[in-house]
């Protein structure tokens, strides 16, 4: 009967643990989370000035009742930090994460103490758990990380660089936050341009982080030599005026490669067999827009010569079909090359462009109608297939 009384109790305290817990530690005595949340709950009660040697022997009496939990040892350490026995607290910490290494209060306050005297490295060594374990102490803890990125002469950036080359849950949205600000940028740029010669390059959606920061200052020449330096080596022969020219959907969402969207106006594909890569187009005997097959340019002024090598069957575009460029910043069009209707095979159809002297920066090239109603009248049909689409200096 004593045995299921005590069971009994000690099951009630666990419910009220996390709400009522002086209530629970009536019940069992012995409930080390009862504890730790009473003692948290009074450390953070700001109503009232803090009994700092009650507080104390609370905290002690938690360890002794579970020294294996470090949660004790934490919260002793607070207290000794807000009675001034900093180096005390500190040890304390340590000891919580020596137990647990993912023990939050100790790690974020021993990162604060890091970040405070400078010592970035150490500083690493707490962010990473924190941030594996406690996601959600993004917020909390990530204006540390430009401080960090910039600390060359310290060594801590080499260790941010180390622990993200581990590829961290936390990788994407550091990454995301250096490149959001011109300072620490270049820190992801190096990153980036040595992880790209290892056997384990970045993703497209990454590098896309840097190249579209550059863009957004304007810097195009940069955005687009950067996007060349992360190429792998077989996808080197691909970069030109335009990148992959024929069409074999390689690095498929760069910024700088084809992108393919879908659309109701046509089936559209990229790639086919690797032995015969092309762009297929196949119209539905609806009105047609498109506008969802595009690439981003970094054409120097000049004169240029745009080439197609394009076969159609059936095709009948009512209102026309061409490859556009276009200033993106301005959205002036700087040139067209229209497709004629009809059956054909490998033919080979081009156009003059002039790009003028700081005219644009950053083009993009789009395979469009003029099509700008949905009126049956102007329904396309038919298919075409380029086999390649270059700039050539004229």
């Amino acid at each position: 009967m004593l045995v299921g009384s005590l069971a009994l109790a000690s099951g009630t305290a666990q419910l009220l643990e996390g709400t009522a817990p002086k209530a629970a530690l009536l019940l069992d005595p012995f409930d080390t989370n009862a504890r730790v949340n009473d003692l948290t709950a009074q450390l953070n009660d700001t109503t009232e000035d803090h009994d700092l040697p009650a507080l104390e022997a609370a905290a002690e009496t938690t360890i002794a009742f579970a020294p294996a939990d470090a949660r004790g040892y934490s919260l002793l350490g607070e207290i000794r930090a807000l009675q001034g026995r900093s180096d005390d607290a500190t040890a304390l910490y340590k000891h919580a994460v020596d137990l647990s290494g993912t023990e939050i209060l100790a790690l974020t306050n021993l990162l604060a103490d890091a970040m405070t005297g400078h010592r970035y490295v150490e500083a690493t060594t707490y962010l990473d758990p924190l941030l594996r374990r406690w996601p959600a102490y993004w917020d909390k803890v990530s204006a540390d990380i430009p401080i960090i990125a910039l600390d060359h002469d310290g060594g801590g950036a080499a260790a941010l660089k180390s622990l993200l080359d581990q590829h961290p849950p936390w990788r994407l949205q550091t990454l995301s936050l250096l490149t959001s600000a011109p300072s620490t940028l270049p820190f992801v740029e190096e990153l980036f341009t040595t992880e790209a010669a290892s056997s384990t390059p970045p993703p497209w959606n990454e590098l896309n982080l840097v190249v579209v920061s550059l863009v957004n200052q304007a810097r195009f020449g940069p955005a687009y030599g950067f996007f060349l330096s992360t190429l792998a080596a077989n996808h080197r022969p691909l970069a030109g005026y335009i990148f992959d020219p024929h069409f074999t959907g390689a690095r498929s969402g760069s910024f700088f490669a084809w992108q393919v969207k879908s659309t109701q106006d046509a089936d559209v594909s990229i790639g086919g067999d690797s032995g015969s890569p092309h762009l297929d187009v196949d119209f539905i005997d609806t009105p047609a827009r498109l506008g969802n097959v595009t690439q981003y340019l970094n054409l120097p002024a000049g004169h240029y010569k745009l080439s197609t090598t394009v076969s159609a069957t059936d095709l009948s575009a009512p209102k026309g079909v061409y490859w556009v460029v276009n200033c993106v910043r301005t959205a002036v069009e700087m040139g067209r090359l229209p497709i004629p209707n009809g059956t054909y095979r490998g033919s080979t159809i081009d156009a003059t462009i002039d790009i003028g002297p700081g005219a644009c920066g950053l083009e993009q090239i789009a395979l469009v109608t003029g099509t700008k109603t949905d009126s049956q009248v102007d329904r396309y049909s038919g298919s075409l297939t380029f086999d390649s689409l270059t700039f050539e200096r004229s």
